[in-house]
């Protein structure tokens, strides 16, 4: 759904020339975290089902999509959990 809706958000967009950077696919589960020994079943589960959607936003939208941002252990506030999203988005980009 989060796919179509995009879609129609970047049709519109154009409609009315409205500018696009790129796009951020965010709470992307690590591969190292979700193939670990320790990783329950669901992490797993939840990995493989991610990678498929991956996949289609990859062929959806290929080289606009600017970040990969990797699901962290609570939610984006506060500048810390900014300045790691951040550093997560630029790998080490000079800001």
């Amino acid at each position: 759904m989060i796919l179509l809706d995009t879609e129609k958000a970047a049709k519109l967009f154009a409609k009315y020339d409205v500018p696009i950077s790129g796009y951020i696919v965010n709470r992307v589960i690590p591969k190292e975290i979700a193939l670990s020994e320790h990783a329950p079943n669901y992490l797993r589960n939840r990995y493989d089902m991610q990678q498929k959607y991956l996949a289609k936003i990859r062929e959806a939208f290929g080289n606009e999509v600017q970040a990969e941002v990797p699901e962290m252990e609570r939610d984006i506030a506060g500048l810390d959990m900014i300045a790691r999203m951040a550093e997560a988005m630029y790998e080490g980009e000079t800001l």
